[in-house]
C-alpha cells in the first residue's frame, strides 16, 4: 500500500535469526521496499512486540495501525491492545502446524486462553499505571 510502513516485530528465540529478521525477509521477497520496513528485534512475547513496535512508529494517531499475526495468537494481541488504547485492525493467519499437528493445536488452544487471562491483567496493570 503506498505510504505504507511495515513494523517486523520479534527477537531472536532459541536460534537466529530474529523473528523480525525472517518477516522482514519475506516482505523483500514479496516485493516490499526495504525503505518501507523497520525491525524491531528486541522483544521476546506479545506485550513487547506491541510496545516497542508503538516507540518506533511514534505517533499513531496519524496512521491506521494493521496488526499481522498467527490466528491463534490474534485474540491476545486484540485484547492488549485494546488494554493499551491503541486503535488497529486484525488480521489473523493460518498456521499449518495445527492441520498437520492435533496434539500442537490442543496445546496452543490451552495457553493461549491462560495468555489471554494474563494479559487482560497485564494490560489493565499497564492501563492505569
Amino acid at each position: 500500500l503506498e505510504d505504507s510502513l511495515l513494523v517486523c516485530a520479534g527477537g531472536i528465540g532459541r536460534h537466529g535469526p530474529s523473528e523480525a529478521a525472517v518477516m522482514r525477509r519475506i516482505a523483500l521477497e514479496e516485493g516490499v521496499s526495504s525503505s518501507d520496513i523497520l525491525l524491531e528485534e528486541l522483544s521476546v512475547n506479545t506485550r513487547q512486540n506491541i510496545r516497542n513496535s508503538i516507540r518506533l512508529i511514534g505517533d499513531t494517531s496519524a496512521v491506521r495501525l494493521h496488526v499481522v499475526s498467527d490466528a491463534t495468537h490474534i485474540p491476545r494481541v486484540r485484547l492488549y491492545a485494546a488494554l493499551a488504547g491503541i486503535p488497529a485492525r486484525f488480521h489473523g493467519v493460518p498456521s499449518r502446524l495445527f492441520d498437520e499437528n492435533p496434539a500442537r493445536y490442543a496445546y496452543t488452544r490451552v495457553y493461549e486462553v491462560a495468555a489471554l487471562v494474563k494479559y487482560a491483567a497485564v494490560g489493565l496493570i499497564d492501563r492505569y499505571r
